[in-house]
């Protein structure tokens, strides 16, 4: 299906539109992978499933030391603003999760004292790369994999690898780019299930965005003051309701 919506965008829109799809692993069709980089003019970066030769051939590669690992820069922590004016239902709730998330830090941290087994933690990781790889049969051109190994505290490691269309220069900029994906992908689910845009009916693009910004400034507006069902009312009966009454556009 997703494949199709592309062939079809490229037919209407033409070629290097878009240059870029970034996939999960449901997708992962070689031959159209393929025909997306040669035929389409676009790279899709995408990983691979466990159970996949390529997946084998590449951690193998690892495992025999046949790779030159880098280290992975620790992401800095986002700093994220706090509201001046939050309702104090609110404020409370937060007060009490902090207080909870301080009991099971002292509880985790006394059961390592009795039992004197430290709790496992995630250390680094580590990115290394693989060029022109030939051994997922199915797909005409070469892939170019990135090999992700995260190592923990008591010695484990384990991989993910994504392979990409386009030759890869930097892997940490590739890995930092799938990350686009879940942030995306949680993007749009925030604008299905709470801007109400899964109500709106109408196709016309200057409509919807008119809708989605209403939703938005209107339930950010009232949420400040405690009152999300009144932005969720004001938002329905003036924007939806008028659209609704002339059918979709």
């Amino acid at each position: 299906m997703l494949y199709d919506l592309v062939e079809e965008f490229v037919r209407y829109h033409g070629r290097r539109v878009i240059k870029r799809l970034i996939l999960d692993r449901g997708f992962l069709d070689g031959a159209k992978i393929g025909r997306c980089k040669k035929d389409l003019s676009m790279d899709v970066l995408i990983p691979v499933r466990k159970d996949m030769d390529i997946y084998h051939d590449v951690v193998g590669m690892a495992e025999g030391r046949l790779l030159s690992f880098a280290v992975v820069p620790a992401p800095e922590p986002a700093v994220r603003g706090v509201p001046l004016h939050r309702p104090e239902r609110i404020r409370k709730r937060e007060e009490a999760r902090q207080r909870t998330l301080a009991k099971k830090k002292a509880a985790a941290a006394q059961e390592a004292k009795t039992t004197g087994l430290t709790p496992v933690q995630h250390l680094r990781s580590e990115v290394a790369t693989v060029a022109d790889l030939q051994t997922f049969t199915t797909c005409p051109v070469s892939l170019h994999a990135v090999v992700n190994r995260e190592i923990y505290s008591d010695g484990r490691h384990e991989y993910w690898v994504l392979l990409d269309t386009a030759r890869i220069t930097h892997a940490v900029e590739t890995r930092d780019l799938y990350r686009l994906r879940t942030s995306i992908e949680e993007r749009h689910r925030q604008l299905k299930c709470f801007s109400d845009l899964e109500r709106f009916s109408s196709r016309a693009f200057s409509l919807v965005v008119n809708q989605v910004v209403l939703s938005c400034c209107c339930t950010a507006c009232c949420s400040g003051i405690g009152c999300a069902s009144v932005a969720q009312n004001c938002v329905r009966e003036a924007v939806l309701m008028p659209w609704r009454s002339c059918g979709p556009r």
